[in-house]
Protein backbone atom coordinates (compact mmCIF):
# COMPACT_ATOMS: atom_id res chain seq x y z
CA UNK A 1 0.00 0.00 0.00
CA UNK A 2 1.07 3.60 -0.69
CA UNK A 3 0.90 6.41 1.08
CA UNK A 4 -1.14 8.01 -1.35
CA UNK A 5 -3.79 5.30 -1.38
CA UNK A 6 -3.77 6.40 2.15
CA UNK A 7 -4.55 9.76 1.98
CA UNK A 8 -7.19 9.16 -0.96
CA UNK A 9 -9.01 6.89 1.90
CA UNK A 10 -11.87 8.39 4.25
CA UNK A 11 -11.39 9.17 8.20
CA UNK A 12 -13.57 6.28 8.83
CA UNK A 13 -11.49 3.90 6.40
CA UNK A 14 -8.59 4.68 7.97
CA UNK A 15 -9.78 4.42 11.19
CA UNK A 16 -11.03 0.91 10.46
CA UNK A 17 -7.75 0.29 8.92
CA UNK A 18 -5.91 1.40 12.11
CA UNK A 19 -8.00 -0.54 14.90
CA UNK A 20 -7.68 -3.47 12.74
CA UNK A 21 -3.92 -3.51 12.10
CA UNK A 22 -2.32 -1.73 15.57
CA UNK A 23 -2.62 -1.72 18.79
CA UNK A 24 -2.81 2.13 19.08
CA UNK A 25 -4.67 4.22 21.73
CA UNK A 26 -7.22 6.92 20.73
CA UNK A 27 -7.89 6.33 17.44
CA UNK A 28 -11.19 7.03 17.48
CA UNK A 29 -10.06 10.87 18.28
CA UNK A 30 -7.17 11.11 15.98
CA UNK A 31 -7.77 13.41 12.61
CA UNK A 32 -7.07 12.07 8.96
CA UNK A 33 -3.20 13.69 9.12
CA UNK A 34 -2.70 11.72 12.35
CA UNK A 35 -4.13 8.40 11.24
CA UNK A 36 -1.99 8.62 7.99
CA UNK A 37 0.95 8.95 9.62
CA UNK A 38 0.20 6.10 12.66
CA UNK A 39 -0.68 3.52 9.60
CA UNK A 40 2.85 4.70 7.66
CA UNK A 41 4.82 4.07 10.93
CA UNK A 42 3.33 1.04 11.84
CA UNK A 43 2.47 -0.40 8.34
CA UNK A 44 5.08 -1.31 5.42
CA UNK A 45 4.35 1.69 3.79
CA UNK A 46 5.40 3.31 0.55
CA UNK A 47 6.65 6.88 1.13
CA UNK A 48 6.71 8.76 -2.16
CA UNK A 49 8.80 11.84 -1.37
CA UNK A 50 8.46 13.19 -4.93
CA UNK A 51 5.28 15.16 -4.15
CA UNK A 52 4.44 16.75 -0.83
CA UNK A 53 1.38 15.57 -0.61
CA UNK A 54 0.27 16.77 3.18
CA UNK A 55 -0.01 20.13 4.18
CA UNK A 56 3.27 21.25 6.72
CA UNK A 57 2.76 22.41 9.66
CA UNK A 58 3.33 25.93 10.24
CA UNK A 59 3.03 28.36 13.31
CA UNK A 60 1.45 31.79 12.58
CA UNK A 61 4.83 33.40 12.64
CA UNK A 62 6.60 30.94 10.69
CA UNK A 63 3.69 31.35 7.86
CA UNK A 64 3.77 34.86 7.66
CA UNK A 65 7.91 34.48 7.32
CA UNK A 66 7.43 32.64 4.39
CA UNK A 67 5.30 34.71 2.54
CA UNK A 68 7.37 37.58 3.30
CA UNK A 69 10.23 35.74 2.11
CA UNK A 70 8.18 34.78 -0.86
CA UNK A 71 7.30 37.85 -1.99
CA UNK A 72 10.69 39.54 -1.51
CA UNK A 73 11.90 36.71 -3.84
CA UNK A 74 8.77 37.45 -6.67
CA UNK A 75 9.53 41.24 -6.09
CA UNK A 76 13.78 40.29 -6.91
CA UNK A 77 12.75 38.11 -10.46
CA UNK A 78 10.45 41.08 -11.15
CA UNK A 79 12.98 43.71 -11.11
CA UNK A 80 15.83 41.30 -12.23
CA UNK A 81 13.74 40.99 -15.59
CA UNK A 82 14.06 37.63 -14.83
CA UNK A 83 9.69 36.62 -15.01
CA UNK A 84 9.32 33.44 -15.72
CA UNK A 85 5.37 33.29 -15.74
CA UNK A 86 5.26 29.71 -14.19
CA UNK A 87 7.84 30.55 -11.29
CA UNK A 88 5.67 33.26 -10.67
CA UNK A 89 2.48 31.45 -10.47
CA UNK A 90 3.68 29.21 -7.97
CA UNK A 91 5.08 31.65 -6.07
CA UNK A 92 1.81 33.17 -6.42
CA UNK A 93 -0.33 30.24 -5.05
CA UNK A 94 1.99 29.24 -2.38
CA UNK A 95 1.65 32.96 -1.02
CA UNK A 96 -2.74 32.38 -1.23
CA UNK A 97 -2.18 28.97 0.36
CA UNK A 98 -0.71 30.10 3.37
CA UNK A 99 -2.40 32.94 3.56
CA UNK A 100 -5.45 30.46 3.70
CA UNK A 101 -4.26 28.16 6.17
CA UNK A 102 -3.51 31.72 8.33
CA UNK A 103 -7.14 32.37 7.91
CA UNK A 104 -8.36 28.86 8.79
CA UNK A 105 -5.79 28.97 11.87
CA UNK A 106 -6.95 32.49 13.61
Amino acid sequence: MKESELIKMTVKQLRDLAKETTDAAGVTAMKKEQLVDLLVTERDVEVSRTKKIRKIDLTKEQAKAEILRLKQKKEEMEKAGDINKDQLKNLVRRVRSLKRLLRNVS
